[in-house]
């Protein structure tokens, strides 16, 4: 047999695969990570995503292992299924059809597969009603099931490939939802099943590489009397059960005598701390202003301004602009996240999560447009079931959305100029007096800063008579509502704002002046200085309007809310109304003003030169808008076309330079070895691994047996003989059982004479050619001719040709874009230059130096021996 012929025929099958029915097993320890994906969800979303991901990557790793795809061609294969399928199973709403991805698709693909991690850790669940999350079991299945594939099929290593399903598992839980109980039997049964797959392939893997197991002490004498023979194929395990259960059960009670105490330590056994539970939510309302400091602003400078408008409008609803309960001196704000049970504003979707439903609440479909609002807060009313936006920014304020679910309110961090929504909500009737009168007020748990001395002992001695938390809250709002007196126009004596010094002066005039901001402000104070828990609300309200309605800025009210046990949220109006003026208004503070009002002549002149300048700015800006070129989208498919084709094209281009770059090199000899290396280079593309340690000759023969085997299969003929070739090639082709291609049709193209290599120059195929003409010009001095350069480049496109035409589709796009050629370089290039470097420290070692050193080293014995060594076999002349 030629050199190297048995190496080639064995390389690679020492590994042991594990069989195809193990792809089953696989899909069935995956189940249990499945089930972890779907609560976050709240439907079947999160299972369909994963359950396809699954699927898809064991597809992907059962193909990668038949054709032995290189890494390369799985992650194309990945990057490919990711983005065809993607789309249809997280962003539906992008697609056509749901299904067909669009380059809107493709660019929320590409930023999903960084952003919806975050988004998912950080939303309020259910996550079905966002568009984007889903994609986390997508890819964690999808990837992690062709890594879980890959290393059990193609690698053989049953254990070690269900870490990727332990993982899967593990990112399900993490980023769960919080507050579930683990549940102990399913994790209990999914590790026994794990431990036998275990142990199961532990037992198939002592079969496959020949070892016998003996069970028991008593077949020892037969382990030892075994002969060499019978040993030197296989080796022996003696198992000894008793040993073998005494180590289970100490193992046991280890993790036992471990597990219990650390869990102990650790927490509740029956509770689940997941990743969202260590997250700190993302929105903190404090960086927003108080929206009570445009109170004033929306009920006079746009007292006739459209700011609101409802179509499907229950009844006597009060629509909530925005809540606050905590003051601080300068304005009332939001507590902290962590104040109350469900606090805090939370990333949430389209849908809401579930909230408990009073009795005799009623559900209204509702449509909302808003118009001029400051701040970021959304309008809405009752226990918001859905809340989608539609319109101009829809994606932006859907994707922005917050939902307080204590105080019942939301909020944007979108656009929100303006916003366009439907919403679904039950509308819970206002509870009666009879039903608060034998119920007792939650107490307060906040801090106030710098209340007004006076507020606590105004309540005192307003409520002193009464008995029952109701009564005392009836009793502030009839003291404040029957006398007070409503004004918010007077600078004097009606100051806007909140403050500790506007809340003090108010206590100590005469009169209490001022608008919904103060009565309300001062009555949650007083009630909590009672220690009840109280709120303000601001909004819309109108009591003789339902149906299709209009709110203006003189429609925008402020009103109390006092939370009594097992009833809800009671609603109190402390503001007198808006008719009942001081009893005595002093004329001169409407005289001081008018001092003020003379002054502004001046501007009166530059709007006459402003007029034009907005119009061409308004036109230039519509046809700035008309001729817009969508700069993102282009942006955003180029990054998608770059990330898709920019590593391909990278690899074609150094191929085609090195290519280029060998068949003009600076000399014959050059070009004439660069014609092999090439050779060298298309085998190892084409999946052949070729050995560094054989001479060119018995390359080029095996790579000639290779290709002439995979022909003949390929078309189902005979193998070939050569005519007219010597005895001695006749005796080489017949030790590879006679399918030495010779022939063009044999893919390796026509058999080539050499000459200067045999004294009859005989032919032999192009592949060896190709390497005797390289040896030639690397051993024989002024033999390499650039007429043999051009033939030894002409049969290297031939042979491509030739390799490429035996090839399918697919086939031809791995060899093209195929790594392997471009590694192998690499790392000889390494080993050389490590070589070299140990030949240079050894060459400068002291003890080497010297003539007797000298003389030993290249002695002519020496120098035969390596010429003999680097001069091709005997056997390929």
């Amino acid at each position: 047999m030629h050199p190297g012929a048995k190496s080639a025929e064995t390389r690679g099958a020492g590994r042991a695969r594990q069989p195809w029915w193990t792809l089953l097993l696989l899909l069935l320890l995956f189940l249990g990570p499945i089930a972890t994906h779907g609560p976050i969800f709240g439907d079947y979303s999160g299972f369909i995503a994963a359950t396809v991901g699954v699927l898809v990557g064991l597809l992907i790793s059962a193909a990668a292992t038949r054709w032995r795809w290189d890494a390369l061609s799985v992650l194309a294969a990945l990057l490919a299924a990711y983005l065809l399928l993607g789309g249809g199973l997280a962003l539906g709403t992008t697609c056509l059809f749901g299904v067909i991805p669009t380059g809107q698709t493709l660019q929320l693909l590409v930023l999903g597969s960084v952003q919806s991690w975050k988004d998912l850790l950080t939303l309020t669940p259910p996550a079905s009603s966002y568009v984007g999350p889903a994609l986390v079991p997508w890819i964690s299945g999808l990837v992690l099931s062709t890594f879980a594939g890959l290393v059990t099929l193609r690698w053989g290593r049953a254990i070690l490939g269900t870490i990727p399903i332990i993982l899967m598992g593990v990112i399900g839980i993490a980023f769960g939802p919080s507050g579930t109980h683990p549940r102990l039997w399913p994790v209990v049964i999914w590790w026994a099943l794990v431990l036998l797959w275990w142990a199961v392939a532990a037992l198939r893997r002592r079969i496959t590489v020949g070892e016998d197991i003996i069970i028991g002490k008593g077949a020892k004498a037969n382990t030892m009397s075994a002969t060499a023979s019978s040993t030197s194929t296989r080796s022996r395990s003696v198992v000894n059960l008793g040993r073998r259960l005494v180590s289970a059960l100490v193992m046991t009670g280890i993790g036992v005598g471990l597990g219990v105490p650390t869990t102990i330590g650790w927490g509740p056994w029956d509770s689940r701390i997941v990743a969202r539970d260590l997250v700190e939510p993302p929105l903190d309302l404090r960086d927003y202003p108080s929206p009570l400091a445009a109170f004033r602003h929306y009920t006079t400078d746009l007292e006739s301004k459209e700011l609101l408008s409802v179509s499907g409008l229950p009844e006597s609803a009060r629509v909530r602009f925005a809540v606050v309960d905590v003051y601080d001196g300068t304005t009332f704000g939001m507590s902290g996240a962590d104040a109350h049970p469900d606090s805090g504003f939370r990333s949430v979707g389209s849908r809401l999560p579930e909230q408990a439903i009073g009795e005799g609440a009623v559900f209204a479909e509702m449509h909302m447009r808003t118009s001029g609002l400051i701040g970021p807060w959304v309008p809405s009313l009752g226990t918001v079931q859905t809340l989608r936006f539609t319109g101009e920014n829809a994606r932006a304020l859907q994707k922005g959305l917050h939902a307080n679910l204590w105080s019942d309110s939301a909020l944007t961090t979108g656009p929100n100029s303006s916003m366009d929504y439907a919403i679904t909500s039950y509308i819970e009737p206002k509870p009666s007096d009879g039903q608060l009168a034998d119920v007792e007020a939650l107490a307060f748990h906040g801090f106030d800063e710098r209340v007004p001395e006076d507020v606590a002992q105004l309540a005192t001695t307003v409520t002193a008579k009464e008995q029952s938390p109701l009564a005392r809250v009836r009793a502030i709002e009839r003291y404040l509502s029957e006398n007070g007196f409503y004004s918010n126009e007077d600078a004097a004596h009606s100051r806007p704002g909140h403050r500790t010094d506007r809340l003090q002066r108010m206590l100590e005039a005469e009169q209490l002046i001022g608008d919904d901001e103060q009565y309300a402000t001062l009555m949650a104070l007083m009630l909590h200085s009672l220690g009840i828990n109280a709120r303000v609300v601001m909004g819309f309200y109108s009591e003789e309007t339902s149906g299709d309605v209009v709110f203006y800025g003189s429609d925008m009210r402020m009103w109390v809310e006092v939370e009594f046990e097992g009833v809800g949220w009671g609603v109190f109006d402390p503001t007198p109304p808006r008719d009942q003026k001081p009893q005595t208004e002093v004329p001169e503070p409407k005289s001081v003003p008018r001092p003020q009002v003379l002054q502004p002549p001046e501007p009166p002149e530059e709007p006459t030169e402003l007029p034009p300048v907005t119009s061409d700015r308004d036109t230039q800006s519509e046809d700035d808008d008309r001729f817009e070129i969508p700069w993102k989208a282009i942006a955003g498919v180029s990054g998608v076309l770059l990330v898709l084709i920019g590593p391909i094209v990278v690899i074609v281009l150094a191929k085609a330079l090195r290519r280029r770059a060998r068949r003009r090199g600076p000399d014959p000899h050059a070009v004439l070895v660069g014609s092999w290396d090439e050779v060298v280079d298309m085998a190892t593309d084409a999946g052949i691994m070729v050995s560094v340690n054989q001479t060119r000759q018995e390359t080029a023969w095996e790579l000639t047996s290779l290709w002439s085997q995979r022909a003949a299969s390929s078309r189902a003929v005979g193998s070939r003989k050569y005519k007219g070739v010597g005895s001695r090639e006749r005796r080489a082709v017949g030790t590879r059982e006679g399918e030495v291609a010779g022939t063009r049709e044999d893919r390796v193209g026509e058999l080539t004479a050499v000459p200067g290599w045999t004294l009859f120059e005989q032919k032999v195929p192009t592949t060896v050619a190709i390497a005797r003409r390289a040896d030639i010009a690397d051993f024989a001095e002024d033999a390499a001719f650039g007429s043999e350069a051009l033939l030894a480049w002409k049969d290297v496109d031939a042979l491509r040709r030739d390799l490429r035409g035996e090839m399918r589709v697919l086939g031809r796009i791995r060899f093209a874009v195929s790594l392997r050629s471009l590694r192998a370089r690499n790392r000889r290039a390494r080993a050389a230059r490590a070589e070299k470097k140990r030949l240079t420290e050894q060459g400068s070692n002291p003890k080497r130096r010297g003539l007797l050193p000298f003389m030993t080293r290249y002695s002519p014995r020496k120098r035969q021996l390596h010429r003999k060594r680097q001069s091709p076999g005997k056997r390929s002349r």
